[in-house]
């Protein structure tokens, strides 16, 4: 999510591993309109150390750096995004990620990756983006996606999956 202000978000500061400050981007997005519809992709490619170092977590560290890609991709209507009584549009979208292996599983420094991949979308009805049997399975066994947060402060540091790990859980046995 993005607050639209006159420059893009700075990246993460990663628990301060990140202490680089990059130049500032004029918040301008790559829309492109073909026909009634507009288009976008946002690449994110990143490079930084590891929140999980090798020394400590053996078996569930990648190595010392982390090199992340994501891409996204939205389409919008074109009369939609053009009409100022909307203050959310229907849009649907792809989501992906290339990012070393989950810690959980214990690959360590092993070659390879793990690629995500998901549909991604909005609209008047959660039946727009997926099945009723999806929305029926998630609403039984984790309802709290359905109850938005009911605050969100920009200002919040947005913790990697790494981070998180870290902090929630210690270095598993070396076998």
């Amino acid at each position: 999510n993005y607050v639209i202000e006159d420059y893009f978000p700075q990246p993460p500061k990663f628990g301060d591993l990140n202490q680089e400050e990059p130049p500032k981007i004029p918040f301008i997005l790559p829309w492109q309109q073909r026909g009634d519809r507009l288009d976008m992709e946002i690449h994110i490619n990143l490079f930084y150390p590891n929140a999980l170092n090798p020394n400590k977590w053996k078996r569930e560290s990648s190595g010392p750096m982390v090199q992340v890609s994501e891409a996204f991709a939205y389409h919008v209507d074109v009369q939609k995004m053009q009409d100022p009584s909307y203050t959310t549009l229907p849009f649907s979208g792809t989501w992906n990620r290339v990012a070393p292996w989950l810690p959980w599983m214990y690959m360590g420094d092993t070659p390879g990756h793990m690629i995500y991949s998901a549909f991604m979308g909005a609209g008047e009805d959660l039946e727009e983006i997926h099945s009723r049997q999806v929305l029926d399975y998630v609403e039984k066994n984790y309802p709290k996606y359905f109850t938005a947060p009911e605050t969100y402060d920009p200002k919040t540091p947005s913790l990697s999956s790494l981070e998180l790990y870290a902090i929630e859980q210690t270095p598993a046995p070396v076998k």
